[in-house]
């Protein structure tokens, strides 16, 4: 089928059975998307970026239209009709997506471009899968993207405990504020994740917890701006998971909670925002005094938590007359019982 129908048929199409002709007219790169698991020569090697080449001239700007109709297609839930139908077709939009994105990976070699600049359209759609409430396959992607950036090769020396952790080291690539920025982008997109999806697997959660503290190198590449609002993004998810945690019944590990409380806390408190430790503290404040089941030590705990914390807020904020803590101010009265607040 010709270019030109295909991307038409994209633009416009309300039915399904797209996915098989775009995976016909895409069959040549399979040589490069699906590789033989065996030892290859010199020669071998050079057929492929032979090849790589010879794909990236003809298919190119083809793949780069097509990566620029599905998310603004997908990004309009309305279009695809609010019934089984328009879920599937979705889904086939998705495959298609992916599709293209493998297409474009294979073929990266050959564009003049950093080497991190081909993920960028694959978090375009992992926030597209968000839009469509498909937070497991966005948090797949997201790791996925995260292990490609372990792989890139900066010039700069290998960092070996890195094959351990979620993140890429900052020692490596952090220069590029770029870079860092959607190293970033991604991890909080992991934790507004995992808010969204109120998982009851303690594993999620501590998963979080690494990811967090691994993070923090990384907001010290970004710029002001930048940092404030990806910062402050990351802490109201943060508290919500927080929130859901403490309050959630069928979580019985209460060393869990309380380490995601003391991590969260952390965060709170480095946030150019202020209010918000004390907006927080004060909801989780009143959480805890709902709970029923948990141990006196559990809840204290984390009291002497949030106090600890506010107090070192009140020490170091340059006017502290409007924000210092009061018993009275924090327990006065509870905020309304909302999954969804927002400080």
């Amino acid at each position: 089928m010709e270019e030109t129908s295909l991307i038409s048929k994209l633009e416009s199409s309300d039915s399904r059975g797209l996915h098989s002709l775009y995976t016909h007219y895409l069959q040549p790169f399979s040589d490069l998307t699906n590789p033989k698991k065996t030892k290859r020569s010199a020669r071998a090697n050079d057929d492929q970026k032979t090849l790589a080449r010879s794909l990236a001239k003809k298919f190119l700007p083809f793949l780069n239209r097509a990566l620029g109709i599905l998310p603004k297609r997908l990004a309009d839930r309305t279009k695809f009709g609010g019934d089984g139908d328009g879920e599937q077709l979705a889904l086939e939009f998705f495959d298609i997506y992916r599709l293209c994105l493998d297409c474009l990976g294979s073929v990266s070699s050959q564009l003049l471009c950093k080497p991190y600049s081909v993920h960028v359209q694959r978090v375009r759609m992992v926030h597209c899968l968000e839009a469509w409430g498909r937070l497991k396959d966005a948090e797949a992607e997201c790791f996925w993207v995260l292990e490609r950036f372990k792989e890139i090769d900066f010039g700069t020396k290998s960092v070996e405990s890195e094959r351990n952790c979620l993140l890429p080291n900052a020692e490596k690539g952090g220069h590029d504020k770029e870079y860092g920025t959607l190293v970033v982008e991604i991890a909080v997109t992991l934790v507004k994740c995992l808010s969204t999806s109120q998982s009851k697997d303690g594993d999620d959660y501590r998963r979080i917890i690494r990811l967090v503290e691994e993070l923090r190198p990384w907001f010290r590449v970004l710029d002001a701006s930048t940092y404030e609002k990806l910062h402050r993004v990351l802490v109201t998810y943060l508290g919500r998971c927080a929130i859901f945690v403490v309050g959630e019944p069928a979580f019985a590990d209460e060393d869990l909670a309380r380490s995601f409380c003391f991590t969260t806390m952390a965060e709170y408190a480095m946030s150019s925002n202020k209010d918000d430790i004390y907006k927080f503290a004060r909801r989780i404040c009143f959480s805890l005094f709902s709970l029923q089941d948990s141990t006196a030590t559990f809840i204290i705990d984390l009291l002497i938590c949030v106090l600890d914390s506010l107090a070192h807020e009140g020490k170091i904020v340059d006017d502290a007359s409007d924000i210092v803590y009061r018993p009275s101010g924090l327990f006065a009265k509870p905020p309304p019982r909302n999954r969804n607040w927002v400080p």
